[in-house]
């Protein structure tokens, strides 16, 4: 049986993710936990917010890897985190193709 493990995943807040000292905390607290789901989540989503497609979803493949856990969306809303990680990958996959292509 899966646990249930509930985080809160603040992906409703761009104006505040978009800022240096967040990217800088966030990457600080996955040096720390490379566990935390959502330190993990909210760090791929800067990235997609700040055009680096190909970072987030290298992230997102790699919340694959984790356990599945049920995570809480800023507005409440329930999501696993698997499903979170596919849909975001399924969001735009060309683009990051193209950026993996051009590296």
């Amino acid at each position: 049986m899966r646990a249930l493990i509930l985080l809160s995943v603040a992906l409703a807040a761009p104006v505040a993710a978009q800022s240096p000292t967040t990217e800088v905390s966030l990457r600080h607290q996955l040096r720390i936990d490379p566990d935390d789901h959502t330190a993990l989540v909210n760090l791929a989503g800067l990235y997609v917010r700040t055009g680096r497609t190909a970072k987030a979803h290298r992230l997102y493949r790699a919340l694959l890897g984790m356990e599945n856990v049920a995570l809480e969306r800023a507005g409440g809303e329930p999501v696993w985190s698997h499903r979170l990680a596919q849909d975001a990958i399924r969001a735009n996959p060309l683009q990051a193709k193209l950026e993996l292509s051009a590296r």
